[in-house]
């Protein structure tokens, strides 16, 4: 029997989710720290846990240069576009045939009265080369230890997807800063939406409502199927939070 499948209908047209299958679930445990069922308000959620106790998810973060104290709350404004922008880049990414698992975060450096800088925060876990990727430079060594065979062209690539999101929407970006940085980096504030486990685009919501915003967006680039269960991220687990089981 297959699956059953929800439609949506977004001002973009028809998207349709069907439940996380066990082999998502399979690659998320390879990425995460830990995944597992919480309960709240009387409701089953799948938690993904960057953090769990000394295991902390790295990843990798980009910046497009840094902006005055003054200019916080327009920064502030286009850290939401972001969140829409790396949705367009999967897209173009996931064409690439990459191997493993990703969770593109869109990230905002620095704090009020600070200088601060835009970007993204990549969490993934690559297992092979990309068949398209853009194979520019040799693997560098941390890349690959740090995040699996083939991050390097992996990382890269989707670093010059996101650059090519913006630049369709009229803005150019220049990618200053690569480094890697951990889930819990203090000064860095990251949010993330969906995770592209292979091929499969997983949204992380408690509850798909049409007038989410991201779910528009998913359709415009291209993305027309989805697999969710109610679901959320866990960055700071308590101990009426944990997850139970795995």
């Amino acid at each position: 029997m297959s699956d059953p499948v929800r439609h949506i209908e977004t001002d973009a047209g028809p998207l349709a989710a069907r439940e996380v299958g066990r082999e998502t679930l399979e690659r998320l445990g390879a990425l995460f720290p830990k995944v597992g069922w919480i309960e709240h308000e009387g409701r089953r959620l799948l938690a993904l846990l960057p953090i769990e106790g000394s295991r902390i998810l790295e990843g990798f973060r980009t910046g497009y240069g840094w902006h005055a104290p003054e200019e916080r709350e327009a920064v502030d404004r286009m850290f939401g576009v972001e969140r829409l922008m790396i949705v367009k880049a999967t897209a173009a990414f996931r064409s690439r045939g990459f191997q493993g698992v990703l969770m593109p975060a869109a990230c905002l450096t620095g704090a009020p009265g600070v200088h601060s800088q835009l970007g993204e925060l990549l969490f993934m876990r690559s297992h092979g080369p990309i068949a398209r990727g853009l194979a520019q430079s040799e693997p560098i060594a941390d890349y690959e230890g740090a995040f699996g065979e083939g991050a390097t062209d992996a990382l890269l690539s989707f670093v010059a997807d996101i650059c090519g999101a913006w630049k369709s929407v009229g803005r150019s970006v220049t990618v200053t800063d690569l480094e890697p940085c951990p889930a819990d980096w203090k000064g860095v504030t990251w949010r993330a939406d969906i995770v592209l486990a292979g091929d499969r685009v997983v949204v992380i919501r408690p509850e798909l409502v049409p007038e989410d915003p991201l779910l528009p967006t998913l359709v415009e680039a291209g993305i027309t199927e989805i697999e969710h269960t109610p679901s959320v991220l866990l960055i700071q687990p308590t101990d009426a939070t944990a997850a139970k089981g795995s």
